[in-house]
């Protein structure tokens, strides 16, 4: 049986790549080479890997390309993060409405300075209104130091006028019976603290023996 008829000749071709691929395909049709099957292939494969150093080498220069491939997504992912933080008060949504909402608060604020112009002008002209103090400028820095410890005295001085006027509507003929009720208050107070201590001192002997009484009858039943 000629299993070159109809074939073209395997060394016709240029290149010895596809000389061989004719080959092996001539012998493959013919039925000269075995069947494999898939799976011995495989942990053949997964062997080969496995021991071969070369192809240890190959596939770790393949794992090296994935973890450069996923290494170059993430630094794209992290210059798109960092462009949309630097673009944020453009393309932020958030951010332009409270950049809007300030620009219509100060809008609103330099209105109302305008239609005060005529106030404002006049009051800047003439800054002083009513009594003011008359304080060289030597002296005005110590001034404005003090002010603000004469402020809480000048606050609380309503309060203090009127401890004074208590003090000076008090009528002291009855201090000697106040004090005497005083004591007597004091005196019930002592006596009552006295009595809770005895109160507090007989519990704690009384739980002293109820504890004494259960671990006897626990050791003796």
């Amino acid at each position: 049986m000629d299993f070159t008829a109809g074939m073209s000749n395997p060394w016709h071709s240029e290149g010895a790549a596809d000389s061989l691929k004719n080959i092996l395909s001539m012998a493959d049709s013919a039925g000269i080479l075995p069947k494999l099957n898939v799976l011995e292939t495989e942990d053949n494969q997964k062997e080969l890997y496995q021991t071969l150093p070369s192809l240890k080498l190959i596939r770790i220069l393949k794992e090296i390309q994935d973890l450069n491939q996923r290494l170059h997504r993430v630094t794209l992912d992290i210059q798109r993060l960092c462009q949309d933080k630097e673009m944020k008060d453009i393309t932020n949504t958030e951010v332009l409405e409270q950049r809007i909402a300030e620009v219509q608060q100060m809008n609103s604020h330099l209105e109302a300075i305008i239609g005060q112009k005529s106030s404002l002008v006049a009051r800047l002209q003439k800054p002083f209104v009513k009594d003011f103090l008359h304080v060289e400028a030597a002296y005005q820095q110590y001034v404005c130091e003090a002010l603000p410890c004469l402020v809480p005295t000048v606050s609380n001085l309503p309060m203090q006028l009127e401890n004074i006027d208590w003090g000076v509507q008090l009528n002291l003929t009855n201090l000697d019976e106040l004090l005497s009720d005083v004591t007597g208050i004091l005196a019930g107070q002592e006596h009552l603290c006295l009595g809770v201590s005895m109160q507090r001192q007989a519990m704690h002997s009384l739980a002293s023996r109820l504890r004494h009484t259960t671990e006897t009858v626990r050791d003796h039943p």
